[in-house]
């Protein structure tokens, strides 16, 4: 009997230590969860507020309203097309269209076969713009079905792929916030020397045209036009301006466009021929293209040829010759398509009429000479497009009566003339 006593009594104990060892279990475990999921809150919270507080940097660090690829993309498949394009319009304007939205697959479209390679190329050319272009192409006999509308005979397949910018890539994640490319460590570098620039030469109130003159002045300050040997891929990119200092024309016109579209100055790139409108039609085959910017500052759109205004590319002794000019002047020298283009009808704010230096006749001319000589200077310049300099014109000088003599040096830049006058004082 006592030995079964203590048999139950100690199953009794047993069980009961069991319960209790459950019951820690239970709140050490419901502790831990809670835990777990307070710190998992508190890792949310922080992540957010990190990421608010980032976006309210940036959006303070840059002045150009948000912007990315938000239009309904077209729905239609060309791969199962019944009818094809016929003329270069509508091809244009589906590429377009399609490169617009930066589509994530390839453009499919059909084109007459009285179009061949070089007509499609020739217009994917012209429609590379800040986003991006076609980096890939296929072209094919159509390998649909045949029926009444469409056969083998009568069209060609194409397809495209389109390639976002560099610069789409450093605009987005600065101004949106949109994660840089993890395999694209080279964008982080052209972002880092944008940061760079906003702080060093960007300050409050300064007005579109001072943001335009300090962006112009730093990329040719900073970059050399690539020779021959210099040609890799970056040239063609902002890389090649902001990281490599070596570029070629479209590195420096995509370098230009974003600084300014950054800061808040719409700019957009132009595909044409550096030369007069007849040498640019005769030897067109033989020619390289160029690439340049058209600029929205003070209500007017302006040519800006950033490439051009590098002594180093063209041996300028002033380095604003291509500055905000109007279509009538900058078509003297450069050739485009005006239908893909802003039309370009002011010359206000062209760089050396800004700078009150740029004259559009006689009596202004000497208003300013007058000013200068009356302040001791011993060296004038100005800029007209058909200055009179004869003695008769410039006898006025001799006037101030302090006057010994004066020298006048005359240079056309193709553009305009430039005009130095050296004086010697009595």
């Amino acid at each position: 009997m006592v030995t079964e006593r203590r048999i139950t009594t100690h199953n009794t104990m047993g069980t009961t230590g069991t319960f209790f060892t459950f019951i820690v279990l239970a709140v050490l475990i419901s502790c831990m969860i809670f835990v777990y999921y307070r710190e998992k809150r508190m890792r949310e919270l922080y992540e957010s507020f990190k990421e608010e507080l980032t976006t309210v940097e940036l959006t303070t660090e840059v002045l150009f309203e948000a912007e990315s690829f938000d239009d309904n993309p077209n729905e239609q498949d060309y791969r199962n097309q019944e009818e094809y394009f016929t003329t270069k319009e509508e091809i244009r304007n589906y590429i377009y269209t399609m490169s617009k939205n930066q589509p994530d697959e390839r453009i499919h479209f059909m084109v007459s076969k009285e179009f061949d390679e070089e007509d499609i190329l020739g217009i994917c050319k012209d429609l590379r713009d800040f986003n991006g272009g076609i980096g890939y192409y296929s072209f094919d006999d159509y390998k649909g079905v045949e029926d009444d509308s469409v056969t083998k005979s009568d069209c060609m397949y194409v397809g495209l792929d389109y390639i976002c910018s560099d610069e789409k890539y450093v605009y987005d994640s600065i101004v949106n916030s949109v994660p840089l490319p993890e395999d694209r460590p080279e964008l982080n570098e052209i972002k880092t020397v944008c940061e760079e620039f906003h702080k060093e030469y960007i300050h409050e109130g300064m007005s579109d045209f001072d943001i335009e003159v300090a962006v112009h002045d730093y990329i040719l300050d900073s970059c050399e036009f690539a020779s021959d040997n210099d040609i890799n891929e970056h040239v063609y990119s902002s890389y090649g301006v902001l990281v490599d200092h070596k570029a070629v024309c479209e590195g420096y016109a995509k370098t230009t466009a974003l600084l300014l579209k950054l800061e808040g100055v719409d700019a957009d790139i132009i595909s044409g021929y550096g030369a007069d409108k007849e040498t640019a039609e005769t030897e067109k085959g033989k020619k390289t293209g160029h690439m340049w910017n058209q600029v929205y500052i003070s209500g007017s759109w302006y040519n800006l040829d950033t490439t051009w205004d590098d002594p180093d590319s063209k041996n300028l002794v002033d380095k604003h010759y291509y500055f905000n000019l109007s279509d009538e002047v900058f078509s003297m020298n450069h050739t485009w398509n005006t239908d893909e283009a802003e039309t370009c009808s002011s010359m206000e704010m062209n760089y050396f009429k800004a700078k009150k230096m740029y004259f559009d006749n006689q009596e202004e001319l000497r208003g300013y000479v007058d000013t200068k000589i009356d302040a001791g200077y011993t060296q004038i310049v100005f800029y007209m497009d058909d200055p009179d300099l004869s003695e008769d014109a410039m006898s006025y000088i001799f006037e101030h009566g302090n006057i010994e003599s004066y020298v006048i040096g005359a240079t056309c830049t193709g553009i305009y003339t430039r005009v130095v006058i050296d004086i010697e004082y009595l």
